[in-house]
């Protein structure tokens, strides 16, 4: 119960009234309020403890309590006093505790730190300065805004239309319009919560309003509008722009910051101490545009050519100094190793004496830091700078992409002096390092920096619709990202030139487009919305691509606030641009490929003279073909750059590829053409996927017409129709290969027209020359079906009208067509609208054989539409060959003016009824008679000589298949025919030829010999007996001598015996020779008769000496078998034969045989009755040349 003494200890900021006795409650009723009793935890106040004082001194209280006696504070109570007579600090502090002490005088206990209250006022609060120096009072000076940035937490969330409040010091300014706006920004710093990291929140300028107060602009008030609180406990940073009073300070002033509820209601309430102002020097620049010195280089990351900072300081600037310029924090402004860009020194140039360099006044170089963004002059040098120089250097800065916002748009310049032993409390400066920030200032001043023209982010231009070709109509793509909101789109092309938007439309995808007015030539205007940070997208189609090709220059630029005047469109005011946007953000335009020639050839139009059939016609599909190009390139296609060429599902072959200038187009300048001299040089790379592709070794000059011609297998008709019609691309292309290729013809040729090949056969069960015969053609269409047929015949082959003779159903009529150049008959064949099925029957026409089968017997048919005439499809048969008369021979001496036989040979394989003929048809000059020898031949009629060329034996009886010959008597003419032909034709009776063999030719006139045989006679013909044959020839003149006629010489005298018969001649002594003194022959063995159906007789004439045959008759006897039976061509041959052949002569078909004397034989049982019938060698009968006898086989007038 002894008096005690309480001490009450608070955070520093609060202060207690020196008499604080008045504030000092205890009692239940009073304390929390008049009627408010204490929570049940706490002790009511003993009766007989009274607070007796209370004496403040600072932020302690010492209260006195008087004690009654037997009153006391019982321990391990709960007591509440109220403490009033406090003043609370501007801001809670920040070590907020308090502490109670309680004792008597002879002991005394003390509390833990009890945690103090937070004050309504704001929290860890800061301002910042981007301008400390004094605002200018100089006439004509700008002044230079501030922006103060005020960092602080709240105690209490200020919500929607609430308000936070500022008040500058003395001398400060809000910066403000006429309508008292002021410029403000407020930003929720990006803080963690519960381990969750959250970003902050920037409130839009249009949900802030700032407005100084009238008639003091040193007060300003921002009244939020966004449903987004100021939430308490946040941090967040006001940034509020200020002039600066126009005095320099020596201490820190207080700006004021609150927050009040809507309707004014007060909240929060701090005063934060400035900064202090500083003197001012003079710190400017020059940005001019070297394009146009009147502008500055304003374009966004654009570089800056000329840029130069000058600084004039009040005060000397000596050893130890250091002059920090802080430059915006987009900037660019060291290269890569770190260093001042391009510095330099610069000065006034109009005051340097010619040739001099400026002076360098400040001798140390500066030091760029790119983080901080610190251009920093550390001075060392002994001599003072004196106040006022001035002082500039220039520097190579690339500008930022935009403008900044504007509390970072300052460039400022201040002049630090050395350190102090105690650094100098002058307030925080926006980006001030850690060492300079404890540095006295002796002077600062900031510029607020250009403004940017911001140039639009990730701009891409590129090509869509495929065609990318110089000059051709294409769609142009762009996008870009604005920095700036803007309400149209200017696209301008500057290279190539004519560009042309006049006819361009718009993508109707995007329906909020529009085309503008002025749209046309280069220039394209669109109307759309365009949104800061978001992707804009135009496509543009129909437009006219520049000429000529190459890289692209393009120059965008946004427009807002554009109006229709006087019915032209004036842009308004330009937002974002880029200018000149070549090879980093637009496309190359490829150059033009112009194609002056395009064929493709088929393997048989480089030869047309050899194939004039196929030659006319379209290249197979599936066939071996060549494609010929001439073009020229608009851009030049240089050495190691690459030519590709593709018409897919065309494969090239290797088998050729030829790349030269083109031949020239004129016949005079033709004339002297060399090709080698055109070929232009290259490298064959590959050719895979279809596409060749060649290095080029010589430079493709723009506008010289070249010519490629490349092999290729054509696509099958399965490819053709996956792939539909088929063009072809020439495109350069430069290495590494880009998205785009130097030059192209966006497979801008025409489609090559190719055909199908059909499978084609013809058939005919007889083909005898010059008649009419069947022919069975086999057509295999393909995918597309023709509704027309065009056969082509060989030459010389006939089509008559009417030609149809079975149609199968397919096939309406058949009737000749327009003939082929060289001659071919042709014939078209209408087929049923529904065109030839896949596998039809034969078709079978009606043609008429030519004399012989044609060197070319292939026959054609072409596959048509009969609407369209378009080609579609070819074939080719191997033919028919002409088939002559089996074994047919015409033999006879061509002695011209000695009657002699023509002997006919054949084989028949037709059966010619009673009343048909043959047709013998011999050359011109001969002289025919009707002695007819049937040798082998039915009953005749006779014989009738129609004309000496035309002679006609008609059959009395049916000829059947099998072997013929008769014999007809003719004088040969005395010089050799010009058309020297023989032909034999075996007719029906209706005149139809059923077998022939014609254009035989026949056997050359020896003009110079005349020799005639002689009858051939026999001494018996039983068969199977040995009979004595006689034969021989006349010498009518003597043979001439090696000067008159050295081709018709005689050195071997050749005799073959009919088939079946053979000689016994088995020594010389078996053979006679009947004036064997007048036959000169060799010496030694004159005469071979090994072979038995044959005899040899070797002469010796003109050789040693002047030795010749004489006039006379020269005949040979031997011995021979008779066969059984006798042969259908039993027919003796005698050959005189011509020397200098080392085989000498050894049948009648031998090339050394000059004339062959045929001799019909006799019958069995036949006598020979005529000339030397007396003297035959043994028995004879009587016959010869001119007699009759009984026979089956009789001689016919």
């Amino acid at each position: 119960s002894l008096d005690a003494v309480m001490s009450l200890r608070g955070p520093y900021g609060f202060v207690f009234n020196e008499e604080c006795t008045p504030g000092i409650v205890v009692k239940e009723s009073e304390v929390f309020g008049v009627g408010n009793r204490f929570p049940d935890e706490f002790t009511v106040w003993p009766a007989g403890v009274t607070v007796e004082s209370c004496r403040g001194s600072g932020k302690d209280a010492r209260i006195q309590l008087r004690m009654a006696t037997g009153a006391s504070l019982q321990a391990n109570r709960l007591y509440i006093i109220r403490v009033g007579n406090v003043t609370n600090p501007l801001n809670t502090p920040e070590s907020n505790r308090w502490t109670l002490e309680i004792g008597t005088e002879f002991t005394g206990e003390s509390s833990e730190p009890i945690e103090g209250m937070s004050l309504w006022a704001f929290m860890q609060t800061k301002i910042t300065a981007i301008v400390t120096a004094r605002d200018q009072t100089l006439a004509g000076e700008v002044r230079v805004m501030n922006p103060v940035r005020y960092i602080f937490r709240p105690f209490n969330t200020v919500p929607m239309d609430g308000e936070l409040r500022s008040t500058a010091p003395d001398g400060f300014i809000f910066a403000n319009l006429a309508t008292r706006e002021c410029h403000v920004e407020l930003r929720e710093l990006p803080y963690t919560a519960l381990g969750v990291q959250y970003p902050g929140y920037v409130w839009p300028s249009e949900k802030l309003v700032c407005l100084v107060e009238e008639g003091d602009a040193s007060r300003a008030n921002v009244k939020l509008r966004d449903p987004r609180p100021v939430t308490a406990g946040l941090e967040y940073e006001l940034i509020l722009v200020a002039y600066n009073a126009r005095v320099v300070s020596e201490t820190r002033a207080d700006w004021i910051l609150s927050s009040f509820l809507p309707g004014s209601f007060p909240l929060d309430e701090s005063r934060i101490p400035g900064f202090i102002v500083n003197q001012v020097m003079d710190f400017k620049y020059s940005n001019p545009d070297p394009s146009d010195r009147s502008q500055e280089v304003q374009n966004g990351a654009a570089q800056l050519p000329e840029f130069v900072l000058s600084m004039q300081f009040p005060d000397p600037i000596r050893d130890g100094d250091r002059i920090v310029i802080i430059v915006p924090e987009d900037f660019v402004f060291t290269d890569a190793a770190g260093a001042c860009l391009n510095y330099r020194v610069e000065c006034n140039k109009d005051e340097l004496i010619a040739g001099a360099d400026c002076p360098v006044i400040l001798q140390n170089r500066p030091t760029c830091n790119a983080a901080e963004k610190t251009i920093t002059f550390l001075v060392s040098q002994t001599t003072p700078v004196p106040q006022e120089t001035l002082i500039m250097f220039g520097l190579g800065a690339v500008n930022p992409a935009r403008t900044m916002d504007l509390p970072e748009n300052f460039w400022r310049c201040t002049h630090y002096g050395p350190p102090r032993v105690v650094p100098p409390d002058r307030g925080f400066r926006w980006r001030e390092n850690a060492l300079e920030a404890t540095l006295p200032i002796y002077s600062s001043k900031a510029f607020r920096s250009w403004d940017i023209i911001p140039q639009l982010e990730n701009v891409q231009v590129d090509l869509v619709d495929g065609l990318m070709s110089a000059g051709s109509i294409s769609g142009v793509t762009l996008s870009f990202t604005a920095v700036t909101d803007a309400e149209d789109v200017a696209i301008m092309f500057s290279s190539p030139e004519q560009f042309d938007f006049s006819d361009a439309v718009l993508d109707p995808a995007v329906p909020a487009q529009s085309l503008m007015l002025d749209t046309g030539g280069p220039l394209a205007r669109v109307r759309t919305q365009v949104r800061a940070g978001q992707t804009t997208s135009i496509t543009l189609r129909n437009v006219r691509l520049g000429m000529e090709g190459g890289q692209t220059l393009v120059r965008l630029t946004t427009w807002t606030g554009g109006l229709l005047i006087g019915g032209s469109w004036e842009p308004g005011t330009k937002m974002d641009e880029r200018l000149d946007c070549a090879e980093q953000c637009s496309f190359f335009l490829p150059g033009l490929v112009d194609i002056s020639y395009e064929r493709l050839e088929n393997q048989y139009h480089q030869n047309s003279d050899a194939y004039p059939v196929q030659s006319r016609w379209e290249a197979q599909m599936g066939r071996p073909a060549q494609i010929v190009f001439r073009f020229h390139v608009t851009q030049a296609v240089k050495v190691g750059q690459e030519l590709w060429i593709y018409g897919k599902p065309y494969q090239p072959t290797l088998s050729t590829f030829a790349l030269s200038e083109a031949p020239p187009v004129s016949t005079e300048a033709a004339l002297f053409d060399d090709p080698d001299a055109r070929a232009v040089s290259y490298a064959l790379k590959d050719v895979l996927d279809q596409t060749i592709k060649v290095t080029m070794q010589q430079t493709l000059v723009p506008y010289t017409v070249y010519e490629v011609r490349i092999s290729v297998i054509a696509p099958t008709p399965q490819q053709a129709e996956a792939s539909g019609p088929t063009s072809w691309t020439i495109e350069t292309w430069d290495y590494p290969y880009g998205d785009k290729p130097t030059n192209t013809n966006d497979g801008n040729t025409r489609a090559f027209p190719i055909v199908e090949e059909y499978a084609f056969r013809v058939e005919s069960f007889l083909t005898p020359p010059i008649t009419d015969i069947e022919v069975s053609l086999h057509v295999t269409a393909g995918l597309k079906k023709p509704t027309a047929l065009i056969v082509v015949a060989p030459l010389q082959f006939v089509i008559e009208r009417s030609c149809l003779v079975s149609g199968a159903g397919i096939v309406t009529d058949c009737n000749p067509s327009t003939p082929m150049p060289n001659g071919r008959m042709t014939a078209r064949l209408d087929v049923i609208d529904t065109g030839l099925p896949l596998n039809p029957p034969p078709i079978v026409i009606r043609v008429s054989t030519p004399r012989r089968a044609p060197l070319d017997k292939a026959w054609f048919i072409e596959g048509r539409d009969k609407f369209s005439d378009a080609q579609y499809g070819w074939g080719e048969a191997e033919g028919l060959d002409i088939e002559q008369m089996s074994e047919t021979t015409a033999m006879y001496p061509g002695i011209p003016g000695l009657y002699t036989r023509m002997v006919w040979h054949f084989k028949s394989q037709v059966l010619i009824e009673a009343g048909g003929w043959l047709h013998v048809m011999i050359p011109e000059g001969f002289d025919p008679d009707c002695t007819l020898k049937a040798i082998a031949l039915p009953l005749t009629g006779g014989c009738n000589i129609i004309d000496p060329q035309n002679i006609i034996i008609t059959l009395n009886s049916t000829m059947v298949p099998g072997e013929y010959a008769f014999a007809m008597g003719i004088t040969p003419p005395a010089l050799e025919p010009l058309r020297n032909e023989l032909s034999l034709i075996l007719k029906n009776k209706a005149g139809n030829v059923l077998d022939a063999a014609v254009g035989m030719p026949g056997l050359d006139i020896q003009s110079s010999l005349k020799i005639a045989e002689l009858p051939l006679r026999w001494s018996q013909s039983k068969a199977l007996r040995s009979s004595m044959i006689t034969l021989g020839f006349e010498a009518v003149e003597p043979l001439p001598d090696l000067v008159v006629a050295p081709e018709q010489q005689v050195s071997e005298i050749l005799i073959i015996l009919p088939v079946g018969f053979v000689h016994l001649v088995g020594e010389l002594n078996d053979f006679a020779v009947l004036n064997d003194e007048d036959m000169p022959f060799k010496e030694g063995d004159w005469l071979d008769f090994l072979q038995k159906d044959r005899l040899r007789i070797t002469l010796d004439l003109n050789r040693s000496s002047w030795t010749t045959l004489k006039t006379g008759k020269y005949e040979f006897r031997f011995p021979v078998l008779v066969p059984s039976p006798l042969p259908a061509f039993n027919v003796w041959h005698m050959a005189l034969c011509q020397p200098n052949y080392p085989e000498g002569c050894n049948q009648i078909t031998d090339p050394a045989v000059l004339v062959v004397y045929p001799m019909p034989g006799f019958e069995i049982g036949e006598v020979y009755v005529g000339p030397g019938a007396d003297d035959l060698g043994g028995t004879a009968g009587a016959a010869g040349p001119q007699t009759m006898v009984s026979s089956p086989l009789l001689w016919l007038p």
